[in-house]
């Protein structure tokens, strides 16, 4: 019974820390992925993308500095892969980008 009490009040202190604003980017449930993702970003060790896909919703994903642009592309591929069906033109992905910096 101690430990259900304990539990419930460590996610009751969980729950109000998350809603600080400072916080605002952990997700609602964090894994500690989730938390070492961000630890990374704050420290310089990692940056996030945003891909814009005009009329779907933009893709966020966190790259690590050591990066290649072929982990970048297949993070990109994973990210669709689990919200999607659609198979990507990494063609016009590479024409839109090029137009977009040119």
């Amino acid at each position: 019974m101690a430990t259900n009490t304990q539990r419930d009040l460590l996610e009751h202190k969980l729950k109000t820390l998350l809603q600080d604003a400072l916080l605002a980017d952990v997700p609602p449930s964090p894994t500690a992925e989730d938390v070492d993702t961000l630890i990374a970003i704050e420290q310089g060790r990692a940056y996030r993308i945003t891909v814009d896909r005009s009329p779907l919703d933009a893709l966020s994903i966190v790259v690590g500095q050591g990066s290649s642009v072929h982990d970048i592309k297949r993070m990109i591929q994973n990210t669709i892969d689990r919200g999607s069906t659609t198979k990507i033109s990494w063609y016009r992905f590479r024409i839109a980008i090029c137009t977009l910096h040119a």
